[in-house]
């Protein structure tokens, strides 16, 4: 039983770390293309689209 606690624990702890992993690349994402958007910054990431980002499909 005690075994099953632990495995589970372990597994929500995962869970939540990579939801907040998550959230942080997201939270990354908005901040460069708010950036880019500026101009402070170039555009140096083809792999993120802005116009995606910002709801403009």
């Amino acid at each position: 039983m005690k075994k099953a606690l632990l495995i589970t624990a372990i597994i929500i702890v995962i869970g939540l770390v990579g939801q907040s992993d998550y959230e942080a690349e997201l939270a990354a994402e908005r901040h460069y293309c708010k950036m880019v958007e500026e101009g402070s910054w170039p555009a140096f990431n083809p792999e993120t689209n802005c116009d995606m980002e910002r709801g403009n499909e």
